[in-house]
């Protein structure tokens, strides 16, 4: 069985589970399936009935507007009869809509700001949102006196981070990634041994690097 059909399996089992209990603690005391499995391969059939209904009115295209209305519901972690209300989870799936059409990064500061403040309303989601600041733009000093400025997200520092520190990744992250990460993260090791200093001393510097050989 490959990997498209052991999602294609997993997603007919798990909807099927869904369908009989409707409810991720329920699903999750019962069977130990953990919650992000079930947002993972559970979609549609999680979502209120006039979400379901109304997907037309969040995109034009049927599986992009699924998805936006799962990251509302993900994002208040909204479960029938809960104190999220329905009405306020399809607001959110019109504007992440909205915002999507501008820029990813408004919208995923609008998707981060309800994801931290699922009680709050739209209007003070929406305002917590816009001060977010967009990622730093780091000072990179190299050995041969050039001055460069790149980007790194915070999550991806931080994964490598973990390697220097443990032993263990501590980031979700798939084999794939963490092979890298550990790799990068002996490197560092091996630079700090020779020219003096932390490992963590030279990560920025590495990961403008690589970023430098992509472009």
């Amino acid at each position: 069985m490959d990997d498209r059909e052991l999602t294609a399996a997993l997603n007919e089992t798990l909807t099927k589970i869904w369908n009989e209990y409707q409810s991720m603690d329920i699903i999750t005391r019962k069977f130990g399936i953990p919650k992000d499995v079930i947002r993972q391969y559970v979609k549609f059939p999680r979502l209120p009935k006039l979400l379901q209904d109304n997907l037309n009115a969040l995109h034009k295209n049927p599986k992009m507007a699924t998805r936006l209305a799962v990251e509302a519901v993900d994002a208040l972690d909204y479960v029938p009869d809960g104190k999220v209300k329905v009405k306020k989870v399809f607001d959110l799936a019109k504007k992440l809509g909205k915002a999507k059409k501008v820029s990813n990064f408004g919208y995923r500061k609008l998707k981060q700001a309800a994801e931290k403040n699922p009680n709050k309303s739209l209007k003070e989601i929406e305002k917590i949102a816009e001060k977010i600041q967009p990622p730093k733009k780091y000072k990179i000093l190299f050995e041969d006196g050039t001055i460069e400025y790149e980007t790194f997200s915070n999550g991806r520092i931080g994964a490598i981070k973990s390697y220097l520190r443990s032993k263990k990744l501590q980031a979700i992250l798939n084999p794939k990634k963490a092979k890298k990460y550990k790799a990068l993260a002996r490197k560092l090791k091996q630079t700090a041994k020779e020219r003096g200093g932390k490992s963590e001393d030279y990560l920025k510097e590495f990961l403008a690097m690589v970023s430098k050989k992509r472009n």
